[in-house]
């Protein structure tokens, strides 16, 4: 196992590395629609959404997805920004996607890459002779919704299901849990949705 850079013990839960914004801003980009000031009533600018090395807490992360999404004018935002995403170039998935030969592979790979881009989450992945189920733990309560971030969620590893099953895809054995379900389009994928206590976001 590679060794990953960590967190300063000292750092209290619920620290997330900037970058993983870039998607948002990127897509917000591409519309065309004007982002600046919405990162800075944040204390944010575009550079520092390019800074590898930045933390910041998850309630600025959720406000400023929120809050883009309203720039956006786009209540699924998170879904359609996870429905694109290039995983080789989003730092959770860059080293799986370079180094993983198998599914495994890349699954413990991401796994363990987690807790150096965020320790505001915990990702298991539990499989049995009846199914599978991939869970995301968040460790921390915040004032803002992590709405997107759950629905940004769902659409990369839909995507990620959908590569690794191929033909033997069947949307009627997949179930979503989540507290969010207004945050994604209506039968995501044919996919059923049900609600959940907050806490997670849950794809059996």
């Amino acid at each position: 196992m590679k060794k990953r850079d960590k967190f300063d013990k000292s750092v209290s839960y619920g620290f997330v590395r900037l970058v993983l914004v870039r998607p948002f801003v990127e897509e917000l980009k591409s519309r065309g629609i004007a982002y600046a000031s919405t990162l800075e009533m944040l204390g944010l600018n575009a550079d520092a959404v390019s800074d590898p090395t930045r933390y910041v807490h998850a309630e600025t992360i959720y406000g400023v997805f929120n809050a883009l999404a309203v720039a956006a004018n786009d209540r699924h935002l998170g879904y359609h920004v996870g429905s694109k995403l290039d995983f080789a170039t989003w730092p959770p998935f860059a080293s799986a996607v370079r180094d993983a030969k198998t599914v495994g592979e890349f699954m413990t790979e991401f796994i363990s890459a987690v807790p150096s881009e965020a320790n505001s989450v915990r990702h298991e992945l539990t499989v049995g002779s009846e199914g599978a189920c991939y869970r995301i733990h968040r460790l921390i309560e915040t004032k803002a919704s992590p709405q997107h971030t759950e629905a940004f969620g769902v659409a990369v590893f839909i995507r990620l299901f959908l590569a690794i099953t191929g033909n033997a895809w069947d949307p009627e054995k997949v179930l979503i849990r989540t507290s969010y379900q207004t945050a994604l389009p209506h039968r995501v994928q044919g996919i059923r949705v049900k609600s959940k206590s907050e806490g997670g976001l849950e794809l059996h």
